[in-house]
């Protein structure tokens, strides 16, 4: 029985116990003992079977070293080789000597790797025993994924008959900086135009009810077109529009009538004629080319006032003569001692130029002129309703100069359904259109509304948002929530400022020669995130122009520790612009930020195209259908190799690539190219090892073909190369006080 045991050599059953065959022959020779006295070939055979069982015990322990070198795992997608060595040991007894030497049973050994959590799948290997050599070398191949999760303590094990003869060794992540991403899908812009701030309205009304005023104009009426008399058009729209301002109850109004209670007769030029309907008392000296009545003073204007001009606008007839400027240089005195922070206007509408027949004292160009004297506080906006081709010259000559001259505007009203939309535009909501690059109108939407650009650009394109004669051209991409608003001076179209976060913006200069590009660079408050801290970055004009997304950015982020010793930079150039922002915004996390870094040190190169790569190869032909591509160089870079690994979409698993950039010990710094995969990937996680000279870049893509991917490599020399860059290097604080927001990781 002892020999069957000490032949089996099964091991114990907890690796804190003795091995059952040790258990089991001691039990056994302890059992000759109690038959009683052996006679001395038997106690000889008793002998030799303890100091046997002696030497397997030795054996079980030592008989054999299982080892293996710590590991260095790069990345999650390169194939990791282990190499575990098994050796025959003499046994050492327990006085420190070698024991006499004893062979291992023959049999079959299992070889594998594990850690705390079980064996490592892919690692088992069978092995003969004895060992026909001293020591046996075993090479384990696999990929990075299978070892990404496992370790950190990792043991080479021999597994023979329960007995394990092991040896721990280091699993070791490369190191360095690393930065993950989803690359953004972006959906249609987004365009908004809003007014500039305005003050509350002040408006003063002048309304032509001359004779004239009685001439027919076409008015749309539903499923016909019929005409009725321009003073009666003219009294609707004024009407309707009054009431819209009494329910607002923001604005100050006031309204004036001219031409409309006395006149003369055409067939007896001598006799005056009065209008007998008109709901006001006429003064009884009044003559026709001074017939301008203030018939609402200017003041607060609500539902309580409308009913006081509401009244005699449904009497009024056309009637008399056209004392146009008169009504004007009156109204101008209106403004007197009215709310200095109101935006102050008239208004008039009018269908033809000023007319004075045998006046006492007639007023024209030149008195209204001199009446303005240097004034611009009050806006003139006339519109010509029906303006007779005759007079057209005229009216346009003398309303253009008072529109210019006052910041107001002049423009044709010719049916009714025009007209609406002259004192719309001036009063009313304002409308505002955008139109593509081949001037198609995209869509119209009032002032302070968006418009959705339908569909979305496939790239790059421009597109004219315009605003009565104020328009500007700018470029989307898609995603973009582009915001702009109308001047203070009402000039121009202009970009809002993107200001979240509190921005320090640093001027863009040209490299070649340090003169100003206009535009700035925006270091926003930083982030903490569960994962790192997040550093958004935008590009603005300094003159609120509208600002593209720039073609290229390299942006190189440098942790400065207290001592003021610049640490490890973080290097980002994937273009990844935050959608739904206003301006062009990047956004990265500096994963593993160091502890006591501070500050923050932003140097940043952009170009307005891309810089062309020294090298775009199609995947397929990097791999020519293998799973790993050759070692390769990069052309004007000494020392730089990579090559690519491929892993194949399995189930849930999509395709992934991995480009390994190794760096030889006299070559250049990491970062000195750019990796990039065309089209753009689902994701990307780049790592950067400086200690080990290593990077690298994996990229999960959508699709399964890998000729419809190409690698593009691009030089940072080249990206620097003649690109705009910040003045000085921007230096940002990065603190965790309570004032920095901490939000936890996204969820992919």
């Amino acid at each position: 029985n002892s020999d069957r045991s000490m032949s089996d050599f099964w091991g114990p059953a907890d690796v804190r116990s003795e091995p059952f065959f040790v258990i089991a022959t001691e039990g056994n020779l302890r059992g000759t003992i109690a038959l009683g006295t052996m006679n001395p070939p038997l106690q000889k055979r008793r002998e030799i079977l303890a100091m046997h069982l002696g030497g397997l015990a030795l054996a079980a322990r030592s008989g054999l070293q299982t080892s293996s070198g710590d590991l260095l795992l790069n990345n999650d997608v390169e194939d990791v080789s282990i190499d575990v060595t098994v050796r025959s040991e003499s046994p050492v007894s327990s006085n420190g000597k070698a024991a006499a030497p004893v062979a291992l049973p023959a049999g079959e050994a299992s070889v594998f790797i594990r850690d705390r959590e079980g064996r490592i799948p892919g690692t088992t290997r069978s092995l003969q025993l004895p060992l026909t050599l001293q020591q046996t070398e075993l090479d384990f191949n696999l990929p990075g994924s299978d070892l990404a999760e496992r370790g950190p303590i990792l043991q080479a094990t021999t597994l023979f008959r329960g007995n394990q003869f092991m040896q721990p060794f280091l699993l070791r992540a490369s190191g360095g900086i690393k930065i993950a991403f989803d690359p953004y899908q972006y959906g249609p812009p987004q365009v908004t135009l809003s007014g500039p701030s305005r003050k509350r309205a002040s408006v003063m009304f002048i309304l032509d009810c001359s004779s004239s005023m009685s001439e027919m104009t076409d008015v749309e009426a539903p499923g016909d077109q019929r005409q009725m008399p321009r003073m009666e058009v003219a009294k609707s729209v004024l009407a309707n529009l009054l009431e819209q301002l009494a329910d607002r109850g923001d604005a100050r109004v006031g309204v004036r009538f001219y031409g409309h209670r006395v006149g003369w007769n055409l067939r007896k030029p001598e006799e005056l004629l009065r209008q007998s309907e008109y709901a006001n008392k006429i003064p009884d000296d009044l003559v026709p080319s001074e017939d301008v009545e203030l018939v609402l003073p200017l003041g607060r204007f609500d539902d309580v006032t409308l009913p006081r001009v509401l009244t005699p606008l449904k009497s009024v007839k056309p009637w008399g003569e056209t004392p146009l400027y008169l009504s004007i240089i009156n109204a101008l005195a209106d403004f007197t001692g009215d709310d200095a922070n109101t935006e102050r206007s008239i208004v008039v509408v009018t269908d033809g130029v000023n007319y004075q027949f045998n006046s006492r004292s007639p007023k024209g160009r030149a008195d209204l002129l001199a009446a303005l004297g240097n004034r611009n506080d009050v806006k003139i906006h006339i519109v010509g309703f029906g303006i007779p081709s005759g007079q057209r010259a005229q009216a346009t000559r003398e309303f253009d100069e008072l529109a210019t001259r006052t910041g107001g505007s002049y423009v044709l009203a010719e049916n009714a359904a025009s007209l609406v939309r002259a004192l719309e535009s001036l009063l009313g909501p304002s409308y505002y259109t955008v139109s593509d690059a081949a001037s198609r109108e995209i869509g119209q939407a009032q002032v302070g509304t968006s418009i959705t650009i339908i569909p979305a650009p496939e790239h790059a394109q421009y597109y004219t948002v315009a605003l009565d004669k104020l328009s500007d051209r700018i470029e989307l991409a898609g995603g973009e929530s582009a915001e702009l608003a109308i001047s203070r001076n009402q000039k121009q179209i202009e970009a809002v400022p993107y200001t979240k976060g509190d921005p320090k913006f640093t001027p863009l200069v040209e490299s070649v020669a340090p003169r100003s590009t206009g535009l700035m660079i925006g270091a926003h408050r930083p982030i903490w995130m569960a994962e790192g801290v997040r550093f958004p970055v935008s590009i603005q004009h300094e003159n609120h122009q509208f600002t593209p997304r720039p073609g290229e950015f390299w942006i190189e982020v440098t942790p400065v520790a207290e001592d003021r010793r610049p640490l490890p930079k973080y290097l980002f150039y994937d273009l990844n612009y935050e959608p739904g922002t206003s301006a062009p915004v990047l956004s990265w996390t500096a994963e593993n930020w160091p502890e006591g870094a501070k500050q923050a040190q932003l140097q940043v190169f952009v170009k307005q195209r891309a810089t062309p790569p020294i090298s775009a190869v199609r995947l397929d032909e990097l791999t020519k259908g293998s799973e790993i591509s050759s070692q390769r160089t990069v052309e004007g870079i000494a020392g730089m190799q990579y090559r690519v690994i491929v892993r194949p979409a399995s189930g849930s698993s999509p395709l992934q690539v991995g480009v390994v950039e190794r760096l030889t010990a006299d070559s250049a710094t990491l970062g000195s190219a750019k990796f990039e995969i065309a089209p753009t990937p689902r994701r990307v996680v780049r790592r950067f090892d400086a200690e080990n000279r290593l990077a690298t870049h994996m990229f999960e893509l959508s699709g399964i073909d890998l000729a419809s991917y190409e690698l593009r490599i691009t030089r940072r020399s080249d990206v620097v190369a003649n690109a705009m860059t910040l003045s000085e290097p921007a230096v940002i604080s990065v603190s965790d006080s309570n004032n920095i927001l901490r939000l936890p990781t996204a969820s992919r």
